[in-house]
């Protein structure tokens, strides 16, 4: 809601779409923002029954569904927004089987992932209205601690390396 009222501070929504919804924050916090219709989608029937339970009334529909295709298929049925919201939801997009969205599988994007990442930009300009906004945050997304530990083995074996040579 901060960085929409910052950007757009006077601009009220006729209709949103809360991509990767989750358990309804984002919605909840623009709720009052949204005059005609906020929905709501997300690959997991978890967190939509949340959704549900927890902040009831806040979307009008909720529905669940893989990001891409669900877009693609409001977009075919004419379905326009004149609000995209992805709150921490477009890093869940991995490349694929058909933009396949699911946890992280090493923390790491590669070429396919960011392939389904503009894939899923390219289905959110088609719901989007002629003058939407499209807030959207990424989450950084921790590496393994495999990962992690390997870094920080090859970081001190390169300062002892350093420190050896010097000597």
């Amino acid at each position: 809601r901060e960085l929409l009222e910052r950007h757009s501070p006077d601009r009220r929504w006729r209709r949103a779409l809360d991509l990767g919804c989750g358990t309804g924050l984002a919605g909840a916090e623009m709720r009052e923002l949204v005059g005609e219709h906020l929905a709501g989608v997300d690959v997991s029937a978890k967190m939509l029954a949340r959704c549900a339970a927890e902040r009831a009334g806040v979307y009008d529909d909720l529905e669940r569904g893989e990001l891409i295709v669900t877009l693609a298929r409001r977009a075919l049925a004419g379905e326009r927004y004149d609000l995209l919201v992805a709150a921490d939801a477009l890093c869940y997009v991995h490349g694929g089987a058909a933009g396949e969205v699911g946890a992280a599988r090493d923390g790491e994007a590669d070429d396919d992932d960011l392939g389904a990442l503009a894939d899923a930009l390219r289905a959110a300009r088609a719901c989007a209205a002629s003058d939407c906004s499209f807030a959207l945050s990424l989450e950084q997304l921790e590496v393994r601690r495999e990962h992690e530990a390997a870094a920080v083995r090859a970081s001190a074996a390169a300062a002892a390396a350093a420190a050896a040579a010097r000597d």
